[in-house]
């Protein structure tokens, strides 16, 4: 589990994450407020882990799937560094931001909650239904699950 501290709780909160050796942080688009300057910055697509040329297609279509039905970015950060560092992130939205320990277990989250993870954590659009249509909830959720760290943030305090 990374090191991490949340400041400035509850509004226009700032997660500072002390990234491992050889550790991996994926993190929101346009999150990063700063990072040590040995910490590689590496943008991917929004989508799974997929070798192969169909593989790729098929993440470009779910990335592409995410940003105009989910609202989520089209790509995300990828921070490491083979010795180590510290990388700040910070949410668009100027609310809390909340970490969750996964152990196995799968959450969902209104879209544009999510802010980091680390580990092995997945992330899927899930179709709310028509009962979260009516609510006024949005029709798709983000569901994370998984082992690893996950931050999310939300308009206000959580």
């Amino acid at each position: 589990m990374p090191q991490h501290t949340i400041k400035h709780q509850p509004t226009f909160s700032l997660l500072e994450v002390q990234v491992a050796p050889n550790e991996v942080l994926i993190a929101e688009a346009g999150a990063m407020v700063a990072r040590a300057a040995h910490v590689e910055m590496q943008v991917k697509l929004n989508a799974g882990r997929n070798p192969g040329f169909f593989g790729k297609l098929k993440a470009l279509l779910i990335a592409l799937i995410r940003k105009v039905i989910g609202g989520e970015t089209f790509f995300v950060n990828h921070f490491y560094s083979p010795q180590g560092g510290w990388v700040w992130l910070a949410p668009a939205m100027s609310g809390g931001i909340q970490h969750i320990p996964l152990q196995g277990q799968t959450m969902l989250f209104s879209t544009g909650a999510y802010l980091a993870s680390a580990g092995e954590v997945d992330l899927k659009m899930r179709f709310g239904g028509l009962r979260a249509l009516l609510a006024k909830e949005g029709a798709f959720f983000i569901e994370c699950s998984g082992q690893g760290d996950l931050w999310v943030n939300s308009y206000g305090a959580i």
